[in-house]
């Protein structure tokens, strides 16, 4: 008992800390107006050159069936087919041993 409150591998003590958060309104308002003026900055320059301007839709709907077609649709086949399976199994079973 006694050599049990004996440690050898003292883990350190962990100590919660939290780090400063400093908030500036007149920096956000500097952002912000900065991001304005670039903003309108851009669009003079479409303005101007209208062959630099290209549509942010061009290709996008194709862009999303592809990540659609990757992401959910894939899962939902996945489901579909052990259903499938499942249901294939059910009747070979049904069939070997009730029939």
């Amino acid at each position: 008992m006694a050599l049990s409150f004996i440690r050898f591998n003292k883990k350190p003590i962990r100590q919660f800390s939290i780090p400063y958060r400093y908030y500036d309104p007149e920096q956000e308002r500097r952002d912000e107006r900065e991001q304005r003026i670039r903003h309108e900055l851009e669009m003079e320059q479409i303005a101007k050159d209208p062959s630099s301007y290209r549509s942010a839709i061009k290709g996008s709907f194709r862009a999303h069936r592809k990540s659609v077609a990757l992401g959910k649709g894939s899962e939902n086949n996945r489901t579909v087919k052990i259903i499938l399976f499942v249901f294939i199994l059910s009747m070979l079973g049904y069939m070997i041993f009730f029939r």
